[in-house]
This record gives C-alpha cells, sequence and structure tokens, in this order.
C-alpha cells in the first residue's frame, strides 16, 4: 500500500485524480457485481453507464 502512495505522490496532481477516479469506479464496480443479488441492478446500471 505503502508503495502505491509513494507512486501516487510523484504524479502530478490532475493525473493523480483522475487515477484516483478510476480506482473508485473499480471498487464501486466490484461491490456492485457482489452485491447485484441483493437487487440492486439499476445501481449497477448506472455505474456502467458512467465508466463507457
Amino acid at each position: 500500500m505503502s508503495g502505491a502512495i509513494t507512486f501516487a505522490n510523484r504524479v502530478p496532481i490532475y493525473q493523480r485524480r483522475l487515477f484516483l477516479d478510476e480506482c473508485c469506479l473499480y471498487s464501486l464496480k466490484l461491490l456492485t457485481i457482489q452485491v447485484s443479488n441483493d437487487g440492486l441492478t439499476p445501481f449497477q446500471k448506472l455505474i456502467m453507464d458512467k465508466s463507457s
């Protein structure tokens, strides 16, 4: 984890924010895929639409 943080500190801020956004989207996708059995498909669709 600390390696990722050191890496992020060397990256320009605008790129860092982009990278963080990607990470957030990715983990949100993983989350929705895991809980999609609980009827959260619309939410999952929303995220897939935003990311494509």
